[in-house]
């Protein structure tokens, strides 16, 4: 196994592995990172880039988007996981409202059906 293959596994390893134990999409660790179940997207608006993650991994679980610093967040924009959208985003999406606490939002049906 090459070095490359080793450090993608780690990193999927560490995507993945919070959301087996937590897994529902929302806000995690105080605003420090985001749970995205398989089939749904959050518009994450965090250190001045406001985007729309959208979570279709083969894998089928709920992925961890980090958001705890700048860097962070802008490396994983930069470089999302495979099956996993990051798209530009200028204004909230017609059907998503916020989330407060980290200037989140999720899609309204979500939230009525996950959220009562």
């Amino acid at each position: 196994m090459t070095m490359s293959e080793v450090l993608g596994k780690v990193i999927t390893l560490l995507l993945f592995a919070p959301s087996v134990l937590y897994g529902q999409t929302g806000p995690v660790n105080g605003g420090k990172g985001y749970h995205i179940n398989h089939g749904d997207s959050a518009v994450i608006d965090k250190h001045c880039f406001k985007k729309k993650v959208i979570n279709n991994h083969a894998s089928g679980l709920t992925i961890f988007v980090p958001l705890n610093t700048q860097l962070e967040w802008t490396t994983y924009i930069d470089k999302p996981p495979p099956g996993v959208t990051v798209e530009d985003v200028l204004n909230c999406p017609v059907g998503y409202i916020p989330v407060p606490g980290i200037r989140t939002t999720i899609l309204k049906t979500f939230v009525s059906r996950n959220m009562k």
